[in-house]
């Protein structure tokens, strides 16, 4: 098992170091330390559990969890592996269970998270933690982006049953979990082949309609289909909402919708790090008690319209203002590389530029709506061009 562990785990060096900012340090049941982060919402109605993929760690995808922060209006915790990043000891199966289940417990008892506003996201590799907890506690919904049927299926090709001593058996869990289960996947992904999210649709006991990227390989699609990606999630999430009444009946707590703010406070039990505390009564700082819906892509027009148009004019303002703002990055530095972005760790966790303008926008116009299409399709245009380009492996 050591020989076979040693081959499909692969951890980068870290990207980051112990004094990067707001690190919130856990302890797994196994005793293993590790890091994760905490990126707050402030009228944030679900919280994205994300599992990143092999050869990544919390430095390289902390862009794409702003990201998420940013076009979504999710709460997003991200962490390490254990033997990943900053965390200690050997990667292991049971070891990522061990983390995805301390990041869960992070989430529903210290900070009072309730299960079914969680959404399990992961990437590849990552997409065994998340199928994993969803089979162990329940949440409201698992998002599987370029995953594996299991690790074995990967080096044999064969789909039809897990082999003695198989690991991260995703496709013999997903037809037990109850929640519903949204498969991502590029069409000509080479390292861990559509066929796999295709078994994991046709195995799953509530599959959502999945989406399939056209040419899309197993590294590139952030890169490439990031407008199509959003749009996806944001329908994913909205479905969720329309059909889980429980979450209906939470969604006027500031508990059950994630108000949080980071705290600079030191975790005494951690022994270090800083953590992320529930908003106190009274105390509205940086939060609101005005949370608003998902943001979604709309999808057609319904009577009332108010409160839809508040979250399609949120969505166009943070389209637009991130298409302006990626275009002025390109002019002023055509040296910089998706390498140094995923890097950074510095900053403050919140959005307060794009928070503050949308505060300020009442109602969405068909200009405002034709320039979101426009700015998202574009970037799906892009896919088009050098599309099999693909980094380092990731699997």
């Amino acid at each position: 098992m050591g020989l076979v562990n040693s081959i499909l785990f692969q951890p980068p060096k870290p990207t980051y170091t112990a004094d990067a900012k707001d690190l919130i340090w856990l302890e797994n049941s196994l005793g293993e330390r590790l890091p994760a982060l905490f990126l707050p919402h402030p009228r944030a109605h679900w919280t994205i559990l994300f599992s990143h993929a092999n050869s990544e760690d919390i430095g390289f995808v902390y862009e794409w969890a702003e990201e998420l922060v940013y076009h979504l209006g999710v709460n997003v915790v991200i962490y390490d592996y254990t033997g990943y990043g900053l965390s200690s000891g050997t990667p292991s199966e049971e070891g990522c269970y061990a983390d995805v289940e301390a990041v869960w417990q992070l989430l529903t008892e210290t900070l009072g998270i309730p299960g079914h506003t969680i959404v399990a996201y992961g990437r590849s590799l990552g997409s065994g933690p998340s199928v994993e907890i969803a089979y162990r506690k329940g949440a409201c919904g698992v998002i599987v982006q370029s995953g594996f049927a299991s690790a074995y299926r990967v080096a044999t090709g064969q789909m039809r049953r897990s082999l003695p001593g198989d690991m991260f058996c995703n496709v013999d869990k997903v037809g037990q979990i109850a929640c519903p289960i949204f498969v991502i996947h590029g069409t000509k992904d080479p390292l861990v082949p559509q066929s796999h999210g295709k078994a994991m649709c046709a195995a799953a006991q509530r599959a959502y309609d999945p989406l399939w990227i056209e040419d899309g390989s197993h590294n590139n699609l952030e890169i490439y289909w990031k407008g199509s990606i959003m749009r996806g999630i944001a329908n994913f999430l909205q479905s969720l909402k329309r059909n889980s009444p429980s979450v209906k009946a939470s969604a006027g707590s500031p508990m059950s919708s994630g108000c949080f703010k980071a705290s600079g406070e030191l975790q005494e039990k951690a022994g270090g790090g800083s953590t992320v505390v529930p908003c106190a009564e009274g105390d509205n700082e940086g939060c609101s008690d005005d949370h608003d819906e998902p943001t979604s892509q709309p999808q057609q027009a319904n009577g009332d319209g108010s409160e839809q148009e508040k979250v399609e004019a949120s969505l166009v303002l943070h389209a637009c203002v991130e298409a302006e703002r990626q275009r002025e990055e390109e002019e002023d530095s055509d040296d910089l590389t998706r390498s140094n972005k995923h890097s950074k760790l510095q900053g403050t966790l919140g959005t307060e530029d794009g928070l503050q303008a949308q505060e300020s926008l009442t109602e969405a116009t068909e200009g405002d709506l034709a320039c979101l299409h426009s700015s998202l399709e574009t970037e799906d245009a892009q896919a088009g061009v050098a599309a099999d380009t693909i980094e380092s492996p990731k699997s």
